[in-house]
């Protein structure tokens, strides 16, 4: 059977959740992990009842743990462990909670009897490096632990993957950063770089015919490493970037910056036309012979404008081009554009954008579309209302647990050497999305998805391979 043992607030109610199948447990000091089993089959056992699926969630009394197989040999066994790191407190918890959800989903969505003994160890790693390198020593120290899955985001992800090396543990980082793989073998990594995505974009971009493009983001990592990756890919390419502007990460008045890009900022650009339209309306007996900037029409000498920012800045921005007559223009986003909130607040201004992420929930991929079915219905709020839809973090923490089980499951791991060289020759592994490969820099290359706005709602556009 499938049996599950919990510790902490995580399914004590703590996210507003009633999983189907799990029932809430209260928190135990006594309890390092939460951890989560898909047990063998013994084809010797009557066959199970419906009733009898259900996890058990109770916490066993003086429960001692079997012997843990020896994973520093090849030496086979019928008992594996895979470990997560996780922040399932801090002000990142939100994200850790529903990570855990896709990886339990991993054991849901399988065949309920293996030939092996698979059990998920998760450790939390909180919001900072020293209690996330304790999680990870924890799970290291724990000789059935095959390999480790996080953490999640950039600070963390490079100190862990140095520990993991060192210690010569497969770890599978889910970071957006750029070159954490490039640690050492054992350390890979499975999340939609700043660099990947805006490449694809530019690369589409540039596929259908558009050379000149404009670049308006925010002054922070986010923005900054987007653009400069977009910029450089155009470049590359072929393609030109013929403007380009800054702006506060909280700043709410975009004009100064898109007059900038159009030529209406009358003190810095235009000067010479600006002189000639006033000669023309003094010598017509105009009233006020100043021009004002609403006296010129912009220049827009770009076919599309890349905006690498979240829906709150976008829907401020677009109705400023709307309003300075930018139009026939393609707004073009990262993945930070993927939210329900780039409608509600851009309206129509934000029809036919283009952007890019690593999954969607709008996606016309049958496997990806089971896997959003399941995890709403698996994860369903205490009201019995689906809540927040999974997204790239979750798909990628799922495909990185389901490969890592894949090799288990066919003999092909008992080791965790055996596990680095299992996760290196991956070329088509089947993902949410399509085949995944692992690079020779032991990058994971899963097919991006396209998205735009067509009558206010967010639609596929295409699958990026």
């Amino acid at each position: 059977m499938v049996s599950v043992v919990c510790l902490s607030a995580l399914l004590s109610g703590g996210c507003g959740a009633s999983w189907k199948g799990f029932r809430p447990i209260q928190a135990s000091s006594d309890l390092p992990s939460f951890r989560y089993s898909q047990v063998k089959s013994d084809s010797s056992k009557e066959e199970r009842t419906d009733s009898s699926n259900v996890p058990d969630l109770s916490i066993p009394q003086g429960r001692e743990e079997g012997p843990s197989p020896d994973l520093s040999s090849d030496s086979p066994s019928d008992h594996y462990s895979v470990g997560a790191v996780l922040p399932l407190t801090g002000k990142y918890r939100a994200y850790g909670e529903r990570v855990m959800k896709a990886l339990l989903l991993v054991f849901q969505m399988r065949e309920r009897h293996s030939p092996v003994t698979v059990e998920l160890v998760i450790e939390d790693g909180g919001d900072d490096v020293e209690q996330t390198e304790r999680a990870l020593r924890a799970l290291m120290g724990r000789s059935d632990v095959v390999g480790i899955i996080g953490p999640l985001f950039s600070k963390t992800a490079l100190p862990s993957a140095e520990i993991a090396q060192e210690a010569r543990i497969p770890i599978i980082v889910l970071s957006q950063n750029p070159g954490v793989s490039q640690v050492g073998d054992y350390v890979f990594q499975h999340g939609l770089t700043y660099l990947r995505q805006a490449e694809a974009l530019a690369d589409w971009a540039i596929d259908r015919g558009m050379k000149r493009f404009a670049v308006l983001y925010p002054a922070d990592p986010y923005g900054t490493q987007l653009a400069e990756a977009f910029w450089n890919r155009i470049e590359t390419r072929g393609g030109q970037i013929v403007g380009a502007e800054s702006y506060a990460p909280a700043q709410t008045d975009f004009s100064e910056e898109i007059k900038a890009l159009v030529g209406l900022n009358l003190a810095l650009s235009r000067v010479g036309e600006r002189k000639l339209l006033e000669q023309i309306r003094k010598k017509m007996g105009v009233e006020g012979v100043a021009v004002k900037e609403e006296n010129l029409s912009p220049i827009v000498d770009f076919e599309a404008i890349y905006i690498p920012d979240y829906p709150q800045a976008v829907g401020q921005i677009a109705p400023y081009l709307s309003y300075y007559n930018v139009s026939n223009v393609l707004l073009l986003g990262s993945n930070g554009w993927n939210s329900p909130d780039l409608v509600r607040r851009g309206e129509r201004h934000v029809e036919n954008a283009v952007f890019i992420d690593g999954f969607s929930t709008q996606t016309d991929v049958s496997s990806a579309r089971s896997f959003c079915t399941a995890y709403l219905s698996e994860f369903s709020l205490e009201d019995g209302s689906n809540g927040e839809p999974p997204g790239t973090l979750e798909a990628y923490a799922f495909e990185a647990l389901q490969m890592m089980m894949e090799g288990i499951r066919i003999r092909e791991v008992n080791s965790r050497e055996s596990l680095r060289y299992y996760l290196s020759s991956q070329d088509r592994f089947p993902g949410l999305l399509g085949p995944i490969r692992v690079s020779g820099e032991r990058d994971f290359f899963s097919p991006l998805v396209l998205l735009t706005v067509r009558d206010r709602e967010i639609r596929q556009l295409a699958l990026l391979p």
